[in-house]
């Protein structure tokens, strides 16, 4: 299964900032009234939840600020592009490949957050702020690439 194209989720992000007037994904989750909740995370980074009406997105807090932020902005993501899909529920209980549901998430992130970013940002930067790892670099040069080439495609698309 393809992945939503960057475009779409660029406007996604646009329109979402727009309404809620922040780029800060705990604003936006509190607006959305989504619950996040901060509490040790044996083996996860963050997770998001819908279940019974009750969304939450789950952080673990034994990781730095910037990455809490970072894995926030990805499990909005989800609550956004995936709202009734619990991605980790799927992965562990059935056959399906969630990857492309993982990559339309970090795409959202990086788009919430690298804007709010000022335009002298490095990736040497953002890796620190974030603790990215080199999947992650390397997703985030992917991410630049499909821009690149969406804007191209896209006459409309205003940056």
């Amino acid at each position: 299964m393809r992945h939503k194209p960057v475009i779409e989720i660029k406007k996604t992000v646009d329109a979402l900032v727009k309404k809620v007037g922040s780029r800060d994904p705990f604003v936006i989750a509190k607006h959305l009234g989504i619950l996040v909740i901060k509490q040790p995370l044996q083996d996860a980074h963050g997770m998001w939840l819908y279940e019974k009406r009750i969304k939450a997105i789950l952080l673990n807090e034994a990781l730095s600020e910037g990455r809490q932020r970072l894995v926030c902005a990805h499990e909005l993501g989800h609550a956004i592009l995936h709202p009734n899909r619990n991605v980790s529920s799927l992965r562990a209980y059935t056959s399906l490949i969630t990857s492309h549901y993982e990559v339309e998430a970090n795409y959202f992130a990086f788009e919430l957050e690298l804007k709010r970013l000022d335009e002298d940002a490095t990736v040497d930067g953002l890796i620190m702020d974030y603790d990215m790892n080199t999947n992650e670099v390397r997703l985030l040069e992917n991410y630049f690439a499909e821009i690149r080439q969406s804007t191209r495609d896209d006459d409309d698309y205003d940056w």
